[in-house]
């Protein structure tokens, strides 16, 4: 699997213990030559032994990362040795095996490799310096062109930022399952209607405000997924379409839509893991059931790979202008043609006036942003225009699966997966939808207590 780093050099330090150790056990069966280095000497000679004894060519001696001279030195022995050092891995002792090397696929290797803090490279800068001006020593391959490199690792960080909302949407889903079996098997209390002490009691699905907190679940992570899943149809587009400009329009598509998918999906899919566990009762916070873990899982998902707040800042700040608006205009004829067919079914036509609504007020206020000259003021309320926007999207999308799912119906052999859908959609459009007024509020003019609020006051 990693033939690639075959003689290859490769200096670990942290190289006596815990991952550091595995990555250098691993690496000498591929034909890796290694330039290991550790406080610990005892513990690195345990490492370099058996690898000498196979034949690996190998640099070992004491390294403190901290200690630029104990780094440089590491360095010029490995120079003298090998001429040259492919890859550096600082402190890969310091990251615990979470599970056993043979088990780690070749990105996790590339990302470890990728990954790499301070120590090696301060105290290896330097002595690398002064390689290249003497014209030899270390090699360096560029990837790609010269001085794209920001651009390159968002290309990486916004597949990154899918995948986080996937995450987010499927933990939220398995959330709403174990709440959705719960509520069926467990009995509690009896209907407002039935007050006699001795009747049976009634599982919890049967209870009104559980069946609203199911039915919020059930739209915010069925909503998530289907907006995943359109991410990941317009990241298919870009590399399958035939025509050049299909493949151009799914790809502003899928620039503008980035950040509501990974911020959308982590904040609902949260909501709908508290949910569940409140349909749980006092059991959801202990750990006899698995909904408390979900929730703590997904806590997660709001603040890595960019939180909330940056998500706001570059959808309002960026997206939304890139190419002159050209996704927001792409956009618009995308949601018009939802909004075009679900008016010719009446039980949705209700649904598809909101819409129309929601979209230009969404889309004047994002005109009126763009014209404030104070970029302050004018990115400063941006989490709330994210979440305006985010339930727009979510509920076209809803919208469009209610089209569809009416074209089904009379052929469906399950109705009720379908008419459980079309609730769902009811649910998004009588009780999320609304709330974009509110959040769209503050944006026009902009509320700007926050902005103005002075450090002392807090």
């Amino acid at each position: 699997m990693y033939e690639h780093y075959s003689g290859q050099v490769v200096l670990i330090t942290g190289a006596a213990s815990g991952f550091g150790a595995l990555l250098a056990e691993q690496l000498a069966k591929y034909g890796a030559k290694l330039v290991l280095g550790d406080l610990n000497i005892e513990g690195l000679n345990t490492v370099v032994e058996p690898l000498r004894q196979a034949g690996v060519e190998v640099v070992a001696q004491v390294c403190d990362v901290s200690c630029e001279a104990d780094v440089q030195a590491l360095v010029q022995s490995a120079v003298i040795q090998f001429g040259r050092i492919d890859v550096g891995i600082n402190n890969a002792g310091m990251s615990p095996p979470m599970k056993s090397f043979i088990d780690t696929d070749e990105a996790d290797l590339d990302l470890s490799f990728a990954v790499n803090a301070k120590g090696v490279f301060f105290g290896m800068k330097h002595q690398i310096r002064q390689m290249l001006q003497q014209g030899g020593g270390i090699i360096g391959e560029l990837v790609g062109e010269a001085g794209k490199g920001l651009a390159y690792m968002f290309h990486m960080m916004n597949e990154a930022r899918i995948s986080v909302g996937l995450g987010a949407a499927a933990l939220g889903y398995t959330g709403y399952l174990h709440a959705l079996d719960y509520a069926k098997t467990r009995v509690q209390g009896r209907s407002r209607s039935e007050r006699n002490p001795s009747s049976p009691q009634i599982p919890l699905i049967q209870h009104a405000d559980v069946r609203r907190m199911l039915l919020a679940q059930k739209a915010y992570v069925s909503g998530a997924l289907a907006l995943c899943l359109y991410a990941a149809r317009l990241t298919d587009d870009i590399h399958s379409l035939e025509d050049a400009e299909q493949r151009d329009q799914a790809h502003q598509l899928l620039d503008l839509l980035t950040p509501v998918v990974k911020s959308w999906s982590s904040e609902w899919g949260l909501v709908a893991n508290d949910l569940a566990i409140q349909v749980h009762g006092g059991y959801g916070y202990t750990r006899e059931y698995n909904v408390e873990q979900f929730y703590r899982d997904n806590r997660l998902n709001p603040i890595h790979e960019g939180t909330f707040g940056i998500q706001a800042l570059d959808l309002l700040g960026r997206k939304t202008r890139l190419n002159q608006g050209l996704s927001m205009k792409l956009l618009h004829e995308k949601i018009m043609n939802t909004i075009e067919q679900a008016n010719a079914e009446p039980s949705l036509k209700d649904h598809a006036d909101q819409l129309d609504q929601k979209w230009q007020l969404i889309r004047n206020v994002t005109e009126k942003l763009h014209a404030l000259t104070d970029v302050e003021l004018q990115l400063a309320n941006a989490a709330n225009y994210l979440e305006a926007f985010g339930h727009l999207v979510v509920g076209w999308l809803w919208l469009d699966q209610a089209v569809v799912i009416h074209k089904l119906m009379p052929d469906s052999t399950d109705p009720d997966f379908l008419r459980g859908k079309l609730a769902a959609c009811d649910y998004f459009f009588g009780w999320e939808m609304p709330k974009i007024i509110s959040w769209l509020v503050v944006l026009d003019p902009v509320e700007a207590t926050p902005l103005n609020m002075s450090e002392e006051w807090f």
